[in-house]
């Protein structure tokens, strides 16, 4: 049970570490280093794109599966920060106390005079943020409340959660240094981040799409490997959905029966 508990604490941990409140705290920071003309209207484009994105993701999080959007969003997610943090190291330059001006004074790395590069930073931007929204965002909260049985899942899932709320905390305090003294290295570290995530996840996260509470033993406790299918080969959500499946055609079928007209005698 504490590999679980582990593994839940852990998603939660992950899902702040992956760089999403650089994107959504200081996103006018990361609009300002690239020189868009307006910050604040960027800004407001991105957190529409989190919740248009994150609706639909809600819906379709059982067709997917757990897993899939774990172990892709990491990945993702990873891709978009390290181009972002590339594009600034070779097209962006310390912006020195006399380049500073009122807009611009609370950051250190700017790029300056190319619309192209700011754009696709910008774009990077919103690409992380369409990521995070339909993989990382609903699934870090589906995840961990699927993973514990009942007699614990109360506990286990608070505590999972306080330890989401605590790396927000240490990270609104932390980003803000770490974008002025390293700037564009941060994204790097963050883009580290989903690396290892992506490796974590990998080895560790059992897929729980269409298991119910009383089965989760069966899949993190058969000894199988994570990517492996684990638990009963066929969980009880699917039995009832083959059942009910059944049973309707069986109606279907006997109404049209009832329905059909006796032939006419020769």
């Amino acid at each position: 049970m504490l590999r679980r508990l582990v593994l839940g604490m852990s998603v939660q941990a992950w899902s702040q570490l992956c760089g999403m409140n650089i994107m959504m705290y200081y996103i006018v920071y990361v609009m300002e280093s690239a020189e868009i003309g307006s910050p604040l209207l960027t800004a407001s484009i991105q957190y529409i794109v989190n919740v248009v994105l994150t609706l639909p993701a809600i819906l379709f999080l059982d067709r997917w599966g757990r897993r899939p959007a774990l172990i892709v969003g990491s990945f993702l997610m990873m891709t978009w920060l390290f181009i972002s943090g590339a594009l600034q190291q070779y097209y962006g330059q310390p912006n020195t106390p006399e380049m500073r001006t009122g807009r611009s004074k609370d950051i250190t790395w700017i790029v300056v005079g190319n619309r192209p590069v700011s754009c696709a930073i910008v774009a990077c931007s919103y690409l992380f943020v369409a990521t995070f929204a339909t993989t990382w965002g609903p699934t870090s909260w589906t995840y961990p409340a699927e993973i514990f049985p009942s007699r614990i899942r109360a506990k286990a899932v608070s505590i999972s959660t306080a330890t989401n709320w605590l790396f927000n905390t240490v990270l609104a305090f932390a980003v803000p240094p770490l974008l002025w003294h390293i700037n564009y290295k941060t994204y790097y570290l963050f883009g580290s981040f989903n690396a290892a995530a992506f490796v974590h996840m990998f080895f560790t996260a059992h897929e729980t799409k269409g298991f119910t509470l009383e089965e989760m033993d069966d899949v993190f406790d058969t000894g199988s490997r994570a990517w492996q299918r684990s638990g009963p080969g066929r969980s009880r959500l699917e039995e009832l959905e083959t059942q009910l499946e059944t049973e309707t055609a069986g109606k279907v079928k006997s109404t049209e029966n009832i329905c059909e007209l006796p032939k006419a005698p020769q």
